[in-house]
């Protein structure tokens, strides 16, 4: 219920006029907020609201279909399927199994996987629309596709490579069955964290549009809360995946409007930060490697600008002015400008 009151509150703050551009709005349309655990909201009657993590999806055509996936028990030696997760159109996936809003319509043929992985014994129950939302022990997400380097860039199994259509793609997961995943076997976040990160280094991550990454806003019952942000590897002998998270403090509050908002990375903070093993070799391997003793610049060595900086600048910009302006004043259109999270006290 005290998700409620940040609806029409978000609804409000993002509401900002445009000039039409020739821009492909089926890419990195999402917007999602964090608010850490401490952040009081005496005006609206309540102590403390967070840890909350927002998501909206800014798609014209998805399909927006709520799902149960129910707690369950598995025997051992189960598999699990995973689905292409790139895909968002009516029906997501075909797969009874899964829940009963998966059953097919007329003929429509079952999902085909990507690949089968080990299941655990017991799995969480979770509520997932095209992305998953949140997990009966209170872990929950929220999503933002960012821009990646083309060099990191992977495409999906059996899909040609767009930079080469006569080579195929060797990634196994797109974010959407990461976040799944996480959610069936996490209660805490770093536990999603390290589950998602560790599933795509060893099968392979793809954006869900060619070279896109992702970030992904995660906070759990215990009251923490991160964001974790993730791109390919670039390798099709053997797909990978490079990551980082950072953890948000608990009195601020963080914006990820389709833009990598990880800036630096402190290699040898383990309470704030976490990120792959590959991390610096495969950077510097690929020569994108931007790092100054411990600290490691995330979004300088792996990220590009997104095609319209604006597109996120705005965004970004007229939340943080509306929630504090004594912090984020005048305007500006570069969304590397703005803070990684910013403290918030309403009284």
């Amino acid at each position: 219920m005290r998700i409620k009151s940040f609806v029409g509150l978000f609804a409000v703050l993002t509401r900002v006029e445009a000039a039409p551009v020739d821009y492909d709005l089926k890419r990195d349309g999402c917007t999602s907020m964090i608010f850490g655990k401490s952040i009081a909201l005496d005006r609206a009657g309540v102590e403390h609201i967070g840890p909350v993590v927002t998501h909206v999806s800014d798609c014209s055509d998805c399909d927006i279909r709520m799902a149960f996936i129910p707690p369950r028990k598995h025997k051992d030696g189960s598999k699990r399927p995973v689905f292409d997760g790139t895909h968002s159109l009516f029906p997501r996936i075909v797969a009874p199994s899964r829940a009963d809003v998966y059953q097919g319509v007329l003929d429509q043929p079952e999902s085909v996987p990507v690949t089968m992985i080990e299941e655990v014994g017991t799995t969480y129950g979770l509520w997932e629309s095209f992305y998953p939302l949140m997990n009966d022990r209170g872990l929950a997400f929220g999503e933002s596709t960012t821009e990646g380097k083309h060099i990191l860039a992977n495409a999906m199994v059996g899909q040609p490579d767009p930079k080469d259509p006569s080579r195929n793609g060797t990634a196994m997961y797109s974010i959407s069955p990461l976040m799944s995943i996480a959610m069936e076997r996490c209660e805490t976040a770093r536990c999603a964290i390290e589950t998602m990160g560790q599933l795509a280094q060893e099968g392979g991550f793809t954006g869900e549009e060619y070279a896109t990454a992702e970030a992904v806003t995660i906070v759990d019952a215990s009251g923490e809360a991160w964001v974790f942000e993730i791109v390919g590897d670039g390798n099709y002998d053997k797909p990978g995946a490079i990551w980082v998270a950072r953890k948000v403090p608990d009195e601020h509050m963080v914006i990820v409007a389709n833009n990598m908002v990880i800036r630096e990375v402190d290699l040898n903070d383990s309470e704030n930060f976490m990120f792959s093993n590959n991390l610096i070799q495969r950077t510097k391997e690929l020569g994108i490697y931007k790092g100054k003793g411990s600290i490691f610049f995330w979004a300088d060595s792996v990220g590009e600008e997104i095609p319209l900086p604006q597109y996120s600048a705005m965004r970004t910009w007229r939340i943080f002015s509306q929630l504090a302006p004594s912090k984020v004043k005048s305007y500006v259109p570069d969304p590397k400008a703005y803070p990684f999270s910013v403290k918030l006290k309403f009284t």
